[in-house]
């Protein structure tokens, strides 16, 4: 049955699996689905943004920046990290946050490396020596994230650059059968304002590409078309 709710206009909307949440202009939220695992009582707090993956979600509190998750405890998608935070992301059993020095950190399922930290060797096998790196940590210099998004099992963000806040190179990392993490190595020189990682396929857009402006970009399984997109749209969101 469709459901109606009155509580003020909504500011975002997302679907999870066997979950769907709205949040309202206020920061308020509102959540239907399954309930086996209390997937639709997020912690009652006014939120900046939030995400939903698998049977589980994450937002981020407006007064203090702390990240709140619910649902589904399994692999400890639900341990939220300490600190502070201006964006969350959750995968399918994994979720990954930027904090509010652009670092950033992930947690929950793990089998495929989807929620470690970029590390040299990660960014060296995937980006060769375009990348530079910091001797003393192993990682590489350049770890300030912008973006991030969590996949089904891979992950994908924008590094931040030296001269800009909204657009940088795109690093994924995770499962990668299908060429969804390494396959972002292809336009490795490529500047992108987001980016959004999925099942088996990943899509940024491109500030400039071919010529063309907000130019989306995609690469991983591609059975049905998923990396297809109209090629003369011009684009601003791949979420």
């Amino acid at each position: 049955m469709p459901q109606t709710y009155s509580a003020g206009t909504v500011a975002r909307i997302r679907c999870g699996s066997a979950l769907t949440c709205v949040q309202f202009s206020t920061g308020s939220m509102q959540c239907w689905g399954l309930q086996g695992n209390n997937e639709t009582f997020p912690p009652s707090r006014i939120y900046t943004t939030f995400d939903l993956g698998s049977r589980h979600g994450c937002g981020i509190e407006k007064s203090t920046s702390k990240i709140y998750c619910w649902g589904l405890t399994a692999d400890g998608r639900t341990n939220a990290p300490q600190g502070s935070f201006i964006a969350v992301s959750s995968g399918a059993g994994h979720n990954c946050a930027i904090m509010s020095n652009y670092s950033i950190i992930c947690w929950g399922f793990n089998p495929y490396v989807r929620c470690c930290m970029v590390t040299k060797s990660l960014l060296h096998s995937r980006y060769g020596q375009a990348n530079s790196f910091d001797s003393a940590s192993g990682l590489p210099s350049r770890t300030a994230f912008i973006k991030v998004s969590a996949g089904l099992s891979h992950t994908c963000g924008i590094l931040k650059d030296s001269t800009s806040t909204t657009q940088g190179n795109v690093v994924c990392w995770g499962h990668d059968n299908f060429g969804q993490s390494s396959g972002s190595k292809t336009y490795s020189t490529t500047k992108f304002t987001d980016v959004s990682a999925g099942m088996q396929n990943s899509c940024g857009v491109a500030v400039s590409y071919g010529g063309q402006a907000n130019k989306m970009l995609c690469w991983g399984n591609s059975d049905t078309g998923q990396n297809s997109p109209t090629a003369t749209e011009t684009w601003q969101s791949s979420s």
